[in-house]
C-alpha cells in the first residue's frame, strides 16, 4: 500500500491513478451514498478539481482504497473559490451558508479538505498493525 499525492504538475507520472482516484469518488459518493454529484465517463468531479488542488490517494496497485482533495482557500476558479466559503456566499443550493460560525477563512496556510473517502474494499486495520502507526 502506498500514498501518492497528485496535482497537475505530476499526474502525468503516475498513468490512470487520478482516473482511478476520480472512479473511487463515483463508487463511494454516488453508487454507494446515493449524492446527487456530476459525473462522466464513471468518474465524479466538480469545479473545485481544478490546476490549484492537490489529491492524495491511498493505493494498492493500480486499485484506489481511500483518497482526499486538498484545495487551498485562496483558489479561484470562475466564480468559485472553495466549497465551504462557496456555501458560506450562497454559491450552493446544496450546502447551507450557515455552514460555519465565522468568516470562512482565506490565508495561503490554510486548505480546505474535502471528498475524503474510504473504499468498502479497504483492508481494516488489525490491533496488531494500527500499533506500528
Amino acid at each position: 500500500m502506498q500514498t501518492t499525492t497528485l496535482s497537475f504538475h505530476n499526474i502525468h507520472d503516475h498513468g490512470a491513478l487520478f482516473t482511478n482516484v476520480l472512479r473511487a469518488r463515483r463508487e463511494s459518493f454516488i453508487v454507494q451514498r446515493k449524492w446527487d454529484l456530476p459525473e462522466v465517463d464513471g468518474m465524479e468531479f466538480d469545479q473545485y478539481d481544478t490546476p490549484q488542488s492537490r489529491w492524495i490517494a491511498v493505493h494498492d496497485g493500480g486499485e484506489v482504497l481511500a483518497g482526499i482533495r486538498l484545495t487551498p482557500t485562496i483558489a479561484r476558479c470562475g466564480i468559485y473559490s472553495y466549497m465551504i466559503r462557496d456555501a458560506q456566499l450562497g454559491l450552493l443550493e446544496t450546502i447551507p451558508p450557515t455552514l460555519l460560525f465565522g468568516q470562512a477563512p482565506v490565508s495561503p496556510e490554510v486548505w480546505e479538505t474535502s471528498r475524503v473517502f474510504i473504499a468498502q474494499t479497504c483492508p481494516p486495520i488489525s490491533a496488531a498493525s494500527s500499533s506500528a502507526i
